[in-house]
């Protein structure tokens, strides 16, 4: 700490001892002033910031990821669940049609409607891809055809067409399709082989009328 006295008529600093100002010669104040010899350095405080703990922070980004997740599992679900079911329309639709037809053909009416409404009944219950669905079991089906085709040549007669395309459609059904346990089945699982059974037999009725009328038109011809 160093005694000053300051000149309150240019601000300048001079000694203690000095009765007049070195710079401008005025009369100098009897009152002493202190100064630092140095600045004082104060350290200014600053409010800590308030944030929340890294466990927090982790626990709510692991709610908004399994949130999201869920989310897209959800979206991915529907997605997939509407496809398999154009799948499963479409399949049933041509394939009890196909056998409808066969059956009214063939003399077995009845049998051909029995075939529509099992099938569509069977793939109602196997869980498959849409796509396998799409592409194997008509192929199921028209191998099916050619051997029935081929064993009623042989001598067995036309009514065993239906039975092997039948047996054959539905093995391609099977094919890379799994049946899920009833208590893992939602609601919607639950009542699809109900729907598949009720246009299985709407579209084999179709068939079996076209197929009577093929029938009945051939024999006019012949």
């Amino acid at each position: 700490m160093i005694n000053k006295k300051l000149c309150l008529y240019c601000q300048t600093i001079n000694s203690s001892d000095q009765e007049s100002c070195a710079a401008c010669g005025a009369p100098l104040t009897t009152t002493k002033q202190t100064f630092n010899s140095e600045i004082e350095r104060k350290s200014i405080p600053f409010e800590e910031i308030k944030t929340k703990p890294e466990k927090e922070y982790l626990e709510t980004a692991k709610k908004v990821g399994k949130d999201a997740d869920e989310l897209s599992k959800q979206v991915w679900g529907l997605y997939g669940l509407f496809w398999r079911t154009i799948g499963e329309a479409i399949t049933i639709a041509v394939v009890s049609f196909g056998l409808g037809v066969i059956g009214g053909a063939t003399s077995l009416p009845v049998w051909g409607i029995i075939a529509g409404i099992s099938f569509g009944i069977l793939v109602g219950i196997v869980i498959k891809s849409y796509l396998w669905l799409l592409v194997g079991t008509p192929i199921g089906f028209i191998i099916g055809a050619v051997v029935g085709i081929l064993l009623s040549v042989l001598g067995l007669g036309p009514t065993i067409i239906l039975f092997v395309v039948f047996l054959f459609s539905s093995f391609s059904v099977f094919i890379g399709g799994h049946i899920r346990k009833p208590r893992q089945k939602n609601i919607y699982e639950k009542i699809r082989p109900l729907l598949g059974g009720i246009g299985g037999f709407i579209f084999s009725l179709i068939g079996v009328g076209i197929g009577l009328g093929l029938a009945a038109l051939v024999t006019q011809l012949y």
